[in-house]
């Protein structure tokens, strides 16, 4: 029996030895696997975010493709800052087309706090029959640029005498026209 006790016992002691041993090497082998685990559900969720985020990009540019249109004709409802031409070109032949003679000239801009938009103020003499002159002001109201008439001023003409200083026939009429211009910063 002696025999088979320390048999038992060296079993035993084998045993314990061995599950010591697999908790000593296995123990930072599991706490490294546990780590790795919660580092992969990070990574996980990190790629779920960023999945998302990709997704609404290609929501927001195929929404920008079907709007595209409509941001380039906001757009070309300002005029150029730097170098109005474009406007100033509209105004000459609309009145070249109605048979008008005109000056016009940049008026100083007085920077007001309330308005948040930036503009250019323009101020455009006009000498030539009432009703060009009316339809001069309407096209100019309808015009393809945002603009806001800020003061008109409509006087008849004495033969001869002009508000741009050419000589005009009688029944024409002198009309000074101040118009904001509203610009995008280029």
């Amino acid at each position: 029996m002696i025999i088979k006790n320390k048999i038992n016992i060296f079993i035993l002691a084998f045993s314990l030895v061995t599950v010591a041993l697999i908790f000593v090497l296995a123990g930072p082998f599991l706490n490294n696997i546990k780590e790795n685990s919660k580092k992969f559900s990070e990574q996980k969720s990190q790629i779920s975010l960023i999945e998302k985020r990709i997704e609404n990009v290609e929501k927001f540019k195929k929404i920008y493709e079907g709007k595209e249109s409509n941001f380039k004709q906001v757009k070309s409802l300002f005029v150029n800052e730097f170098v109005p031409i474009d406007f100033i070109d509209f105004i000459e032949k609309t009145a070249d087309g109605l048979g008008l003679l005109y000056e016009i000239s940049p008026d100083p801009v007085v920077k007001n706090e309330k308005n948040k938009w930036s503009s250019l103020v323009f101020g455009i003499k006009s000498t030539g029959s009432f009703s060009n002159f009316m339809k001069f002001l309407e096209k100019i109201e309808n015009s393809p640029y945002l603009i806001k008439i800020q003061d008109l001023n409509i006087n008849s003409l004495i033969e001869g005498k002009s508000n741009i200083g050419k000589v005009v026939p009688a029944d024409n009429v002198g009309g000074v026209i101040s118009i904001e211009v509203f610009t995008n910063k280029q």
